[in-house]
């Protein structure tokens, strides 16, 4: 019979609602672990020994995405990524996430998809995003 484990993927394994995750996750899951995403070196499977607890072969492995805060690089979605081509099932799944991380790339997805963007102004680009039809 397969282990499950649950990691979930946080900067503050502290948090109340983190701490909740873990604690409902043991009832359900073999093991049940914090991971800050930045911590992870990519790629997983070169370099097992400096990621530690990560044992994708051994546990059919569900991750809990709870990463909201980044650091403009999405390095954590990165990681989730490389995660699903080793097999884990991720909840907040990185494809999802991606669209809504950047104003830009959120106005531009509020649009598309026949959803009221939100004013904006880029000011990287020479274009204004800002909307008269509010």
């Amino acid at each position: 019979m397969t282990k499950k484990q649950l990691i979930i993927f946080t900067q503050n394994e502290q948090l109340y609602s983190n701490q909740r995750f873990l604690y409902e996750g043991k009832k359900y899951f073999d093991r049940s672990l914090c991971l800050n995403p930045f911590d992870i070196i990519l790629p997983i499977e070169i370099s097992p020994h400096h990621n530690k607890a990560i044992s994708t072969h051994k546990y059919q492995t569900t991750i809990l995405h709870r990463e909201l805060a980044f650091n403009y690089n999405n390095y954590d979605l990165l990681v989730s990524k490389e995660f699903l081509k080793l097999g884990a099932h991720i909840i907040n799944n990185p494809s999802n996430m991606e669209p809504i991380r950047d104003k830009l790339k959120q106005y531009h997805f509020l649009k598309n998809n026949d959803f009221l963007p939100i004013p904006t102004l880029s000011i990287l680009e020479s274009e204004s995003f800002f909307t008269n039809d509010l």
